[in-house]
């Protein structure tokens, strides 16, 4: 599985890894198989699933007792890919603000780093970070690319009985703050537009049920998070769901209309890979889907570690990119990169 293979949460403390021959595939095939799904973040690969020749479920316990012991960090050395880009847009955006195109948006940076690093030391500190935090494991790999991280956002989840679940997630401190996420008026205006995109999202499939705000704790960081679900008509329409939903305001854009524009602009200026795309297993009647976001990307020993934060028009960019940085620690530090 080392050498090439997939990897993702079905529960917090259990995972399903594949390995062996991989088939990639534009819908799942009807076997026993679980089929893992890794589109890009335009949704515009022909073939996002893929099923490998062999693949089982795991604990998180068990998959770790079958990786070497993991080395130190190393001091690693990093750049800044796409900061003058980030204050550029960031100008830019306040201005859109002020006419009324946008009400939110998420500009996003890359550390990068080009020292070699093992596939399965990270793996190994992921591994024992989720069995502390509420995380989601995700990732794949082969030859000299592949993507790794640890994810805080469920996309969604649809379940046997056509019960969807989902969760807006947005505004980020420092965790010894973490009362700010529930008083502070900039925060609470990030949160509501996203919780307002995800219910509209999700209109045509249903009435989206909206629960209680509440803090999602992790070991550097902190987040408002607010339930969301629907009991759907059908549970055969994962292609629709995902397209409706992704991006949610938390990484891409609101309103959504303009807010796609925007990201296809910014993306040209500065590629993002996979990061903040869909990642997801289907396993039965069962569809579990994450934001692919707190990861390293890596090709031909280059890794790059993305990084976005919200911006509304009471932002600054001072506040953001101190955010941005708490971020990048919090990812580097849980994968021992």
């Amino acid at each position: 599985m080392i050498k090439s293979g997939a990897v993702i949460s079905i529960r917090h403390d259990q995972v399903v890894i594949g390995s062996g021959r991989k088939e990639m595939v534009s819908t799942p095939k009807e076997n026993e198989k679980p089929a893992f799904y890794f589109p890009d973040f335009f949704l515009e690969d022909p073939k996002p699933w893929y099923q490998y020749e062999e693949s089982e479920q795991l604990t998180t316990e068990q998959l770790a007792t079958r990786l070497p012991a993991s080395g130190s960090s190393n001091g690693r050395s990093w750049s800044i890919q796409g900061d003058e880009i980030y204050s550029n847009t960031f100008s830019r955006l306040q201005i859109s603000f002020q006419k009324g195109e946008l009400k939110k948006a998420v500009p996003y940076l890359f550390y990068t780093s080009d020292q070699p690093f093992k596939v399965q030391q990270s793996l190994l500190s992921l591994l024992n970070y989720s069995s502390q935090h509420p995380t989601f494991l995700y990732g794949f790999w082969e030859d000299e690319k592949g993507i790794l991280g640890g994810s805080p956002e469920l996309l969604f989840h649809i379940a046997s009985d056509g019960i969807l679940t989902t969760a807006a997630i947005a505004g980020t401190v420092e965790s010894a703050y973490e009362d700010r996420l529930l008083s502070d008026p900039k925060l609470k205006i990030e949160h509501d537009l996203v919780i307002e995109g995800i219910c509209a999202s999700l209109a045509p499939f249903g009435k989206a049920e909206v629960g209680k705000t509440e803090i999602l704790r992790l070991s550097h960081l902190s987040h408002a998070k607010t339930p969301i679900s629907v009991q759907l008509e059908r549970i055969d329409c994962i292609d629709a769901l995902t397209r409706a939903l992704h991006p949610t305001p938390a990484l891409g854009a609101f309103p959504k209309a303009g807010g796609l524009n925007w990201l296809a602009n910014y993306a040209k200026l500065l590629p993002r890979g996979r990061y903040g795309a869909p990642v997801g297993v289907k396993i039965g009647n069962h569809f579990f889907c994450y934001v692919a976001i707190r990861n390293i990307q890596w090709e031909q020993g280059c890794i790059r570690l993305g990084v976005g934060g919200g911006v509304v028009r009471a932002s600054n960019e001072k506040d953001e990119r101190d955010e941005l940085a708490l971020k990048f620690e919090a990812t580097r530090s849980m994968l021992n990169i």
